[in-house]
């Protein structure tokens, strides 16, 4: 999954990739189970709920053009739970 992912940066970056956010659906065979990892993108640390609201509560014209910060590749760290680095991952990518 990591390796895919990397691979997407490259032949389709505006799915979003290294410098977004995504989510994960991880089936376990072994022990039939099922985890999901949200790893979409996060405000910065200065940020408030209502900073892109106008007096009436409603989104500003400029809120749907917020930067955050990408979060990705600590989330594939993650996904692949010490069993391999993401570099060793992605070789045979």
């Amino acid at each position: 999954m990591v390796a895919v992912s990397f691979a997407l940066a490259v032949t389709h970056p505006s799915a979003g990739n290294i410098g977004g956010g995504g989510f994960l659906v991880y089936y376990e065979k072994a022990t039939d189970s099922v985890w999901t990892l949200d790893y979409r993108e996060v405000a910065p640390a200065a940020s408030t709920r209502s900073m892109y609201l106008d007096e009436e509560g409603k989104p500003k014209p400029q809120a749907s053009t917020v930067p955050t910060t990408p979060v990705s590749e600590r989330n594939w760290r993650t996904a692949l739970c010490g069993s391999v680095t993401v570099s060793e991952s992605c070789r045979s990518s």
